[in-house]
């Protein structure tokens, strides 16, 4: 299954790419310095990558939940571990190999209480 690495863009045809990298890079360094609202963009910006690779694992509700929340925290680890010098037109091909670790390492994981409890 090929998975598309277009996010969800604002205004895609009024911008060129250059300006849509400025715009990602000048994101990802708000989110490293802790801004709150940058996050929420970008996480929205990466929602449909991060349903995509839900969906792609599990057909259950429940499962799909727990791999968009790990994605989530894949992507945030990838913002933190981002440096200016891979440029941001290729963070996305960056991050998905970040937010694939963290929905397989989840996936891997007992998470509920009774699972840990009784093995």
């Amino acid at each position: 299954m090929k998975i598309s690495l277009r996010m969800q863009e604002g205004n895609a045809g009024a911008t060129s790419r250059a300006s849509q990298d400025r715009i990602m890079e000048n994101e990802i360094m708000a989110c490293k310095r802790g801004d709150f609202e940058a996050e929420k963009r970008m996480l929205r910006k990466f929602m449909p990558l991060l349903t995509s690779l839900a969906r792609k694992r599990s057909k259950e509700p429940p499962v799909i939940n727990i791999c968009i929340e790990a994605g989530k925290k894949g992507l945030k680890k990838a913002i933190h571990k981002y440096k200016p010098s891979i440029g941001a037109d290729k963070f996305r091909i960056f991050a998905v190999d970040y937010i694939e670790k963290s929905i397989d390492d989840s996936l891997q994981e007992k998470k509920g209480f009774f699972a840990r409890l009784f093995g």
